[in-house]
């Protein structure tokens, strides 16, 4: 189980003992990789559990019936892709619709809430303003600022934050058994999101994609425009064949992951050098970027965020971006 925030864990299991009613649905939000879904999964459980405890009992038959996966009650949408599928939207609904059959009462989490779209969201607006106090929806975002003010207000709303490092020790301590000179490249890397520290004590992969996205910004920094252009087309691509399949998300995806590396590589290496301490970077890639003045650094991060804004929320050319990326910022 995935370290839960501690004042979101204290809150839901003060709901549970005072068997509130939630007369409003809830709102899990806060930055990637937190728990948010996790913590979802445990609190519909806990709700459904006949013994009520927090997390499920794991005994009870409603308990095991979200265990194998099938029970009537309980259900978890993931919502993906630029824009939301009508079999998507006659699920949800369908499911909100009838009584429960097994529990109390019905739970349904749907996760990345953000990309329902306008028509949906007015849909959507109406199931909150008459809610089925038989039902509770979870609703899971990385970006609230991106759903309606009038479907938050009708939530209520809990921020998931980052644990602190001391907290993160511990729980790793207790869970895994980790080489502590690798337990700190990992904190670093992840910037103390559970979700991605675990990922990488347990998928040596997962370390191996992010080393490669960091030599990948490494290299446009030392190469010349020419070269570079052919490293941007290669990633172009790579992933065309998958696009064609999947649709646009998936370059967008792909792209995003990338930029995001590079955003925690600049932050650590911006930290290490205003706090006048060690990159923890040095020893698990080459670091051309050091050569950079401050000055340039805090442009480079300032440019690397608004260029992930762009591959976000714009269907621009992405080669394109990425060029004017390296001319305006890394040339």
């Amino acid at each position: 189980m995935l370290l839960l925030n501690n004042l979101v864990e204290n809150f839901l299991r003060t709901q549970l003992s005072n068997n509130n009613l939630f007369s409003q649905s809830l709102l899990f939000y806060g930055e990637d990789s937190l728990g948010k879904l996790t913590t979802a999964k445990l609190f519909a459980k806990s709700i459904l559990c006949s013994n009520k405890q927090f997390g499920g009992c794991n005994q009870c038959s409603n308990c095991l019936a979200i265990d194998k996966g099938w029970h009537p009650d309980y259900k978890v949408v993931e919502l993906s892709g630029d824009t939301i599928k009508d079999k998507d939207l006659e699920f949800i609904f369908d499911f909100l619709i009838y009584k429960p059959q097994m529990a109390q009462k019905k739970t349904l989490i749907i996760n990345n809430a953000e990309r329902f779209s306008i028509k949906t969201r007015s849909a959507l607006l109406k199931v909150l303003e008459e809610p089925n106090p038989n039902t509770l929806i979870i609703f899971i975002t990385d970006h609230p600022n991106k759903l309606l003010k009038t479907i938050k207000s009708r939530l209520l709303q809990i921020r998931f934050i980052k644990p602190k490092t001391l907290e993160l020790t511990n729980y790793i301590s207790k869970n895994y058994k980790v080489d502590p000179t690798k337990l700190d490249l990992f904190l670093k890397l992840s910037d103390n999101r559970t979700g991605d520290l675990i990922k990488y004590i347990e998928n040596p992969e997962a370390l191996k994609e992010k080393k490669k996205n960091i030599e990948l910004f490494n290299s446009l920094i030392k190469n010349s425009f020419s070269d570079n252009s052919k490293i941007i087309k290669a990633i172009d691509e790579e992933i065309a064949d998958e696009t064609k399949k999947e649709g646009s998300s998936i370059k967008k995806n792909f792209l995003k992951n990338i930029i995001n590396d590079w955003l925690d590589f600049i932050e650590i290496t911006l930290i290490s050098e205003i706090t006048n301490t060690q990159n923890p970077l040095n020893d698990f890639t080459k670091n051309h970027f050091e050569k950079f003045t401050l000055e340039k650094k805090i442009k480079t991060f300032r440019n690397t965020v608004q260029l992930l804004n762009y591959i976000s929320n714009y269907e621009a050319n992405k080669r394109l971006m990425l060029e004017a990326y390296y001319l305006t910022t890394l040339g």
